[in-house]
């Protein structure tokens, strides 16, 4: 099955939103994408 599709955005936004609270100050770009 393909990675595409709202769930899978979904998941990718989610994981991205966690890392960015982790470590913000090392990886502002992740809250930048999408």
């Amino acid at each position: 099955e393909r990675n595409e599709g709202p769930e899978f955005e979904l998941r990718i936004a989610s994981l991205g939103k966690k890392l960015a609270d982790r470590v913000p100050d090392q990886h502002p770009e992740i809250i930048q994408v999408g």
